[in-house]
């Protein structure tokens, strides 16, 4: 958190939607509504604190977890929230080619663009 300075109360509802965000996208997971393409990871090691680690991009002003890793494909994807978003579940997914999804819509329901699971014919 070397370049993150938190003010409050603003920062607590930022930092409370962003994990709102990332807790939905790991449910997803779990009940199976992701393609198998998409790895998430909580990297929990011993050289860090345990819990989330909350940090801020200078290049934009957005949030994300340090430690909460995304992978599509085989592809690190980064993940951040905008601050004092006015969206529900405001995540976004970014790539190394500026690729850039929005997670959720503002119900919470992934998005289309985002890998959902597909049923897979039989023909």
């Amino acid at each position: 958190m070397s370049n993150y300075t938190r003010t409050l109360p603003r920062d607590l509802f930022n930092e409370a939607k962003l994990l709102k965000c990332l807790g939905r996208l790991f449910l997803a997971e779990v009940d199976g509504e992701l393609s198998d393409l998409v790895t998430l990871r909580h990297n929990d090691d011993e050289s860090i604190a345990k819990g989330f680690i909350v940090d801020q991009d200078p290049s934009d002003g957005s949030i994300y977890v340090q430690n909460i890793s995304i992978f599509i494909d085989g592809q690190y994807w980064t993940h951040c929230c905008d601050l004092n978003s006015k969206n529900n579940y405001p995540l976004r997914i970014v790539n190394q080619d500026d690729e850039e999804y929005y997670v959720f819509d503002d119900n919470g329901k992934l998005m289309p663009d985002f890998l959902i699971r597909k049923e897979v014919s039989d023909e």
